[in-house]
């Protein structure tokens, strides 16, 4: 059986799906910084946010192990996240 490669993409993500990743699929990450996702999140919803290289990463469990930052202020401002997902690393 091969082993399958991970797989990139551009994903919009919306707040509903952000808010399981972060909540049930979270690998070891480092603490989140509020003031991070403050800044994200306005920059969402005032439309200021583009897409710019930046992945999300989800490993081959389904775990969020890059982009929790992200992920956390698309669930805050409300705003569909468009951004690259690399899923299956």
């Amino acid at each position: 059986m091969s082993k399958k490669e991970p797989l990139a993409q551009i994903e919009t993500i919306l707040p509903e799906e952000a808010l399981e990743l972060i909540t049930e699929h979270v690998a070891l990450n480092r603490p989140r910084s509020n003031n991070l996702v403050a800044r994200y999140a306005e920059a969402m919803r005032t439309r200021a946010w583009k897409v710019n290289g930046e992945t999300i990463v989800i490993d081959i469990n389904g775990n969020v192990i890059d982009g929790q930052h992200r992920l956390a202020a698309c669930v805050e401002s409300e705003v569909p996240l468009t951004t690259f997902v690399v899923r299956g690393v």
